[in-house]
């Protein structure tokens, strides 16, 4: 038996497809029906989850005695931290294996195929845009040039006008969208999008930022917890100090009970209905 809590899953799930291009289709169902009688995944991130996105951006600490850009920095510097990302239910990636394989090297690059759905539903199968974040209206590329700077180029930008603000889907976080389009204004976001491309996109036995197939064990459970507050979205701002420090967030929308709820407001205000 595997029992497989949370990045676990994603572990064993990479196992799966490691071994499925090791041994021959036939041999590698045999070798589960032989090795693996019931597979238990506990809170497993079938489709991601937001917290790597907030821990990517702001820093999460899970309690420990860190600042929150203390907890940012950590995690950024943890190359299995971006494996967390949320990703759209409705787009799967070409097998870089294969096309290698049967094009020779340097095949295609990686490509994202998505359903019609992806296009027609507005957030990839989430219930709502996972990040919105305001950025200046007036671009300043030196809007955070290091850790000791003081960024006031940044308050004079938005005092010009109101900051945009920016809104961005599961797929535009798991396809590198996010961090290019704010590469400007935060000095880790290219050296994410670097790992996520490099590391994650074009890996070659999985790209992990795509949806789960049902693996052919005979026995699968799955766990979760209930009756809790789950964070489904983040509203991000500058917060006019330097890096890992320069986002803060403003709000949170949790998921409870099939309704959206704001941080913001009252926890008995349903905002939106699913």
């Amino acid at each position: 038996m595997v029992f497989a809590h949370s990045m676990g899953n994603n572990v064993f799930r990479y196992f799966l497809e490691w071994l499925k291009l090791e041994i021959a289709p036939k041999h590698y169902i045999k070798w589960l029906d032989e090795h693996i009688h019931a597979y238990f995944a506990v809170g497993a991130p079938l489709l991601g989850s937001t917290e790597a996105v907030r821990g990517a951006l702001s820093g999460t600490t899970f309690g420990l005695p860190v600042s929150e850009g203390t907890a940012r920095l950590m995690f950024n510097a943890f190359g299995s931290s971006l494996w967390l990302l949320p990703f759209s239910k409705y787009c799967k990636a070409d097998n870089v294996y294969w096309k290698h394989f049967f094009e020779g090297k340097g095949g295609s690059p990686y490509r994202q195929q998505c359903d019609e759905a992806e296009y027609i539903s507005d957030y990839s199968g989430w219930p709502t845009d996972l990040v919105n974040i305001e950025v200046p209206s007036v671009r300043d590329m030196g809007a955070y040039p290091s850790i000791t700077d003081i960024t006031e180029d940044i308050t004079s930008s938005m005092e010009c006008g109101k900051p945009t603000l920016l809104s961005f889907s599961a797929r535009e976080v798991s396809d590198g969208t996010l961090f290019k389009t704010i590469e400007d204004y935060d000095p880790q976001s290219k050296a994410l999008a670097y790992q996520l491309e490099k590391y994650y996109q074009g890996d070659p036995v999985l790209n992990p930022l795509t949806p789960w197939e049902r693996p052919p064990i005979k026995n699968v459970f799955c766990i979760y917890g209930i009756d809790s507050k789950t964070e489904v979205g983040y509203y991000f701002a500058p917060s006019g100090k330097p890096y890992p420090d320069n986002w803060i967030i403003t709000d949170i929308i949790y998921e409870f009970e099939g309704s959206l709820i704001s941080r913001q407001v009252s926890c008995n205000l349903i905002l939106r209905s699913l």
